[in-house]
């Protein structure tokens, strides 16, 4: 359960608080807020604590947020002084609920402050854990202190000592939402020479950045392959953080390039390979993979063609039921691109909604209406994107320099082929 707890309203004015170096009186929309005018409320009328959301659906917040809207404000030219120990001793976060005492002698919880306008953020360096209680705190007479040791006198009047304390909890993961990996695509058991590419899908968004220590690839006799994947500044997910592209080295691929020349290709026509995929791996909120995941799959002669959609065999449905449309392809395609590029227009050259699935080794595609069939002529759209398992797109054979070169610009077209739903 996500807190947002704010100690009262933080419209309040401060009339008690005087802040400002040790150096003449400043003048601020004609109040002296160098002075120790005695109008004064308390400091906890115009303090707020939140929690910043983490990922989607994990429950679990990215970090703590003060907010002293009137506060800070007069003070936000000085706030920059302090630094993380200050902080630390300012607005700690610390394991443990109220009722287990304020005890100083236990050190709060490391991580990283940042001043941004009105707020301190604070962010741990190792996340909140599912199941525990917090607290945060603001430390008014640390707050005081603090700044008179960086040269800025700090007054108040009617101010309590005594911290300002939030408490959360983090609820505990329940049984159903443990990580798991779902499917590995390529699905089928014979993969070509060639291979360009992996996906592996979590029931979770996951961990970034650590791909390498749980990922390899291994000959059956146990040897391991070694760099066999493409090195890129930042790992290849999808929005959600579930999805993770491997990509296959494409310089050990492509015949007469000095990768494939100096180490070799990665799969070699015939050899028996793993793709290994070791338990531990973390999920965004440091849950581990239960278990680990193996691939077995043999390689085949490198394909060298490309896709022709005049190939693709269509099971056309009656018009009026909403039976499917099948595609049948004449070999594996790209799992992640029959999902985004390939669509029926209607007569009317509009997509048509509907239910789509990808089965039997990535060999066949499927579409079903929400709405019957109409009479008429309709279209399979596929842009030239749309590529096998080596790379080969609808639009032309794979290229390792358009690979490599990111910022050459591929042409985007649809190619079309027309069908007509059967008349009864």
């Amino acid at each position: 359960m996500i807190w947002v707890f704010h100690i009262a309203a933080a419209s309040a004015c401060l009339v008690g608080v005087a802040l400002g170096a040790e150096s003449p009186v400043e003048s601020r929309g004609g109040e002296e807020t160098g002075s120790s005018s005695p109008r004064g409320e308390s400091v906890s009328s115009i303090l707020g604590f939140s929690l910043i959301p983490g990922e989607s659906g994990t429950g679990v917040p990215r970090g703590v947020v003060l907010e002293g809207v009137e506060l800070f404000r007069i003070a936000q030219e000085h706030l920059n002084r302090l630094d993380g120990k200050d902080w630390r001793w300012v607005f700690p976060v610390f394991v443990g609920s109220v009722g287990d005492g304020l005890d100083d002698r236990i050190p709060s919880i490391i991580g990283q402050y940042q001043v941004k306008s009105c707020q301190i953020e604070f962010i741990p360096q190792f996340p909140f854990q599912p199941g525990l209680s917090y607290r945060a705190m603001f430390r008014v007479d640390a707050f005081s202190a603090r700044l008179r040791r960086h040269g800025v006198r700090f007054q108040a009047e009617k101010i309590r000592s005594d911290p300002i304390v939030f408490p959360f909890d983090i609820a505990p993961v329940s049984s159903d939402s443990r990580v798991g990996l779902t499917h590995v695509y390529p699905s089928r058991d014979e993969l070509p020479e060639n291979l360009l590419k992996f996906y592996i899908h979590f029931s979770r968004s996951m961990a970034f950045g650590v791909s390498h220590r749980y990922v390899r690839l291994t000959r059956d006799d146990g040897t391991e392959i070694v760099d066999p994947f493409l090195r890129l500044d930042e790992e290849l997910w999808d929005p959600t953080g579930t999805r993770m592209t491997l990509l296959i080295d494409p310089g050990r691929v492509k015949r007469g390039l000095r990768p494939r020349n100096q180490v070799g290709p990665t799969f070699r026509a015939g050899d028996e390979v793993r793709l290994v995929i070791a338990a531990g791996w973390q999920d965004s909120r440091g849950i581990p993979l239960e278990k680990g995941f193996e691939k077995r799959f043999r390689v085949a002669p490198p394909d060298v063609e490309r896709p022709l959609m005049s190939l693709w065999m269509l099971k056309v449905p009656q018009a009026g039921t909403r039976d499917p449309l099948r595609i049948s392809f004449p070999e594996s395609m790209d799992h992640a691109l029959l999902e985004r590029v390939l669509w029926i227009d209607g007569p009317d050259g509009q997509a048509l909604e509907g239910e789509r699935a990808i089965g039997s080794g990535e060999t066949r595609w499927e579409f079903r209406p929400l709405a019957p069939w109409k009479p008429g002529i309709h279209e399979v759209c596929a842009e030239n994107s749309l590529e096998d398992l080596a790379g080969n797109s609808l639009g032309r054979l794979f290229e390792v320099d358009s690979f490599l070169t990111v910022s050459r610009r591929v042409e985007r077209r649809v190619l079309k082929r027309a069908f007509q739903p059967r008349l009864k």
